[in-house]
């Protein structure tokens, strides 16, 4: 298997958006220079770019494939749709004529015009056929009990008897001490 240099990229995102594609088509790729670029992007142009090798039995298919135009499949998506499983409906009226609340936004510039900081929480929507608003649930996938029980154990916090806290204070005080006596010769 000999590898040969299919494209040259200026950036590792590219590089790597153009590898997905080629091995979502089954033809194996390989980066190179990528690490170097993303340490030091002036480099880019110094060691050729960053490039995308194929073997050289999968050459033509490889440029065939990167040589297409796949710019359609975008005008077949409905302007404003959310991906399947993302739509909210208003709660009142099941309406999709949502927008965010433009709260945020308001007390971010405010914030940044006054030097306050900038706090951070989750926006609101506002449904435009009743006006309703309401903050959207943190959606929690259904997992098997198997994975909560083990989420559970993970979180559980384990408690330590009061005399082991005394006991890593003074062997602390004890430590300390003995530094003390190294450092002025006793």
């Amino acid at each position: 298997m000999s590898l040969v240099t299919l494209r040259s990229y200026r950036d590792p995102i590219a590089a790597e958006l153009a590898k997905n594609r080629l091995e979502s088509e089954g033809i194996r790729a390989a980066i190179f220079d990528d690490h170097l670029v993303a340490i030091q992007w002036l480099y880019s142009r110094a060691v050729g770019g960053v490039k995308v090798k194929v073997d050289e039995a999968d050459l033509a298919r490889a440029s065939e494939v990167l040589g297409e135009d796949r710019s359609g499949d975008l005008q077949q998506v409905p302007e404003g749709a959310a991906p399947p499983g993302e739509s909210e409906v208003c709660p009142a009226c099941a309406s999709v004529e949502l927008h965010r609340s433009s709260a945020q936004r308001r007390f971010a510039a405010w914030s940044l015009l006054t030097g306050l900081p900038l706090a951070f929480w989750s926006g609101k929507f506002v449904c435009e056929a009743c006006g309703h608003s309401w903050k959207p649930e943190a959606r929690r996938d259904e997992a098997a009990p198997e994975t909560l029980a083990a989420e559970a154990r993970v979180q559980q916090t384990r408690r330590y008897p009061i005399w082991r806290w005394i006991f890593a204070a003074f062997l602390g005080l004890a430590i300390l001490r003995y530094v003390e006596m190294q450092i002025r010769g006793y």
